[in-house]
């Protein structure tokens, strides 16, 4: 097992001190930084990938694991509950450890589950996720705001919220990099 986490910091022995304490210290691997190559070798060799943050607002992690063809086990709260469809594309839980331990074991004793879901993960970011398919929804509502036919119902709110969205669209592309 392998635990990546950017706020993780080498000072912090926190979660060393809990593997020691239940005796697998010597099966999992701390790894406070990666690099997409490490990335990318790390989500080809798992089975799923955790997410654990609660009421994320978006989370990029859940889309990339899918795209990689891997199921994401996330906290039943926030964008995951956007982003993943709970047992078909991965697992949304309550946030507690048995919650997580018990999809986790349904996954293990079952890898052909996880096989299938990340297939179906890849298709569904291909889908509702693509640079193809956000630029069609982005481009649609700029349309509407601009050509006045819905010019009641929107406010400044409205056109402040949907510069927001151009701007979170672009931030995506730019850092996702990935090809779907």
């Amino acid at each position: 097992m392998q635990a990546t986490n950017p706020s993780f910091t080498p000072g912090s022995n926190l979660y060393k001190r809990e593997a020691c304490n239940l005796g697998i210290q010597a099966e999992v691997s701390f790894l406070p930084c990666v690099s997409a190559e490490q990335k990318t070798k790390l989500l080809a060799e798992c089975l799923c990938v955790l997410y654990t943050p609660e009421n994320e607002h978006f989370g990029i992690v859940p889309l990339e694991a899918m795209a990689a063809g891997r199921p994401v086990l996330a906290c039943k709260s926030g964008g995951p509950v956007e982003s993943i469809i709970d047992r078909i594309t991965g697992f949304t839980c309550d946030p507690c450890p048995k919650a997580f331990a018990s999809v986790m074991e349904e996954l293990f004793q079952n890898p052909e589950v996880a096989t299938r879901m990340g297939l179906v993960g890849q298709q569904h970011v291909k889908i509702k996720f693509s640079r193809k398919t956000l630029g069609r929804q982005l481009h649609f509502h700029v349309n509407e705001l601009c050509d006045g036919t819905r010019e009641n119902e929107y406010s400044w709110s409205a056109l402040n919220a949907m510069l927001f969205g151009i701007i979170f669209y672009i931030a995506v592309l730019f850092f996702m990099r990935l090809r779907f």
